[in-house]
């Protein structure tokens, strides 16, 4: 039975000494904060993290404070996805780590906000984020809350424990111990000897630095990064187009005319042959006269917050052909591109359906699990790979869903990525309506924002709304 280290004092000024005394060897390690303050927990954890990395390990460190996550805070970054993305919303651990400290480690943030951090603690897919670790000689270290109900789920993954604060009660050294989980160490804050149980004899066992030692040298630029960008297989930036026009562009130009134009002889000889009356007649008839005369026809759509993540590329050239993959038994389920700039790099994320509620995007997501189209393990859990994504960019109603669809291909020969969604109106009359992208809030649509902009059209950011778009009935 393994005993329980000295508690140790750490100085945050000098981490050295108690960062050798802990240093971990195994792939996934907790750093359990407990009965102290949790902003110097959080300090602790980055100044020990970065005291590994200065002899060459590859770290990351990743927040599970889901209820009060700070390093973020502590390492000036966006706390946009993290944790709780990768876990629930199918999110590459590759995409969501960023190089933090001059590139000393990365960090993965706790991530979007979530009521049930217990899914997050118990996610089978825990095991196999540590295996991916293990693979590229990296080592994982989570900043967790030690609170003894969680326990269990950590254990089941990491090798090894470092204590922050006062030494644990016998129960929660036991149920470690039960989990063959390794107890580093128990470090407590210099000059607060009294609340962490420190004496002078413990205090002894971290010996201090020569005086008159030479610091060491500096180490290697960005080791972890180097290793990382490989086996964890970070995407590469996207290809940025160099100015100028081809003759490529100007035949495309050429051929984006002659659409346009086609649209517009469509809909004057529908007006000049009398399909306007005819239609308003038609949707006189559909309404029962319901309509008073002259009220102004509005959307009637309803809500469609959800679409099903599948996966996301670097390019709209492989998003593209992604999207043109058969896919038998799914021929009538939507499938979008939806642009997304993510720690400066600009994404295409592929995702399936518009649905109004969860349990039609939950029963899609299955649909594809069983169909191959998405990996079973990263399905894993009531709201995974489930995209809340209520917004999109309004680009305009059309009378028919040909001309919907043409004004759509038209978008993409301008390398803008849309989609037509069925539109009922309060007259009783259709129309289709040309999104862009769709989205959780504004700050994830900058990027697809961008692209309008340089493209010269709306910037229309609405409620996503129509007619639900999943499995076929």
């Amino acid at each position: 039975m393994q005993e329980l280290p000295p508690t140790l004092i750490l100085d945050l000024g000098h981490p050295q000494d108690a960062a050798a005394a802990v240093c971990p060897e195994s792939t996934a390690v907790l750093v359990l904060a407990g009965s102290v303050d949790e902003g110097w927990a959080a300090d602790a954890v980055i100044e020990l993290v970065s005291a590994w990395s200065r002899g060459g390990r590859r770290l990351v460190l990743a927040d599970l404070h889901l209820e009060s996550p700070r390093l973020h805070i502590a390492l000036g970054v966006p706390n946009l996805e993290g944790v709780v993305d990768i876990f629930l919303y199918g999110a590459s651990v590759a995409r969501i780590a960023r190089p933090v400290r001059d590139g000393d480690f990365l960090l993965i943030p706790a991530g979007t906000y979530t009521l049930d951090a217990e899914e997050v603690y118990r996610h089978p897919r825990w095991p196999k984020v540590a295996a991916g670790f293990r693979d590229a000689d990296a080592t994982l270290v989570v900043f967790v809350p030690a609170v003894l109900a969680d326990l269990d789920a950590h254990c089941r993954w990491a090798d090894e424990a470092i204590l922050l604060g006062a030494p644990p009660s016998e129960e929660f050294q036991e149920r470690l111990r039960q989990a063959d989980v390794r107890i580093l160490g128990v470090l407590g804050p210099a000059g607060e000897t009294g609340q962490v149980g420190v004496d002078a004899r413990v205090e002894a066992a971290v010996p201090p630095s020569p005086p008159e030692q030479a610091p060491p040298p500096p180490p290697p630029p960005s080791p972890v990064l180097r290793g990382l960008d490989l086996e964890l297989e970070l995407p590469p930036p996207p290809v940025r187009r160099r100015p100028g026009r081809d003759r490529a562009s100007i035949a495309l130009w050429i051929l984006l005319a002659v659409v346009l134009l086609g649209t517009a002889w469509f809909l004057i000889v529908s007006l000049r042959s009398g399909g306007a009356g005819a239609e308003g007649g038609d949707r006189a008839s559909r309404s029962g006269g319901a309509e008073p005369a002259g009220a102004v026809a509005e959307a009637a759509g309803e809500p469609l917050p959800y679409s099903v993540q599948v996966t996301a590329y670097p390019t709209l050239q492989a998003a593209r052909a992604e999207l043109s993959a058969p896919r038998p038994g799914l021929e009538r389920v939507p499938f979008l591109i939806s642009p997304e700039e993510i720690q400066g790099v600009l994404y295409y994320r592929i995702l399936a359906g518009y649905a109004a509620d969860s349990t039609a995007a939950t029963l899609l997501r299955d649909s594809l699990v069983g169909s191959n189209q998405i990996d079973a393990g990263d399905a894993a859990g009531t709201w995974s790979l489930l995209q809340f994504t209520p917004l999109a960019f309004d680009l305009g109603d059309y009378p028919t869903e040909w001309a919907a669809r043409e004004r759509s291909d038209s978008l993409m020969v301008q390398q803008i990525p849309s989609y037509v969604v069925a539109m009922p109106y309060s007259d009783g009359s259709w129309r289709w309506r040309v999104y862009g992208g769709a989205y959780r809030d504004s700050v994830s649509a900058s990027g697809m924002r961008s692209m309008l902009e340089a493209a010269g059209l709306p910037t229309r950011l609405t409620a996503r709304t129509g007619v639900p778009a999943t499995l076929p009935e």
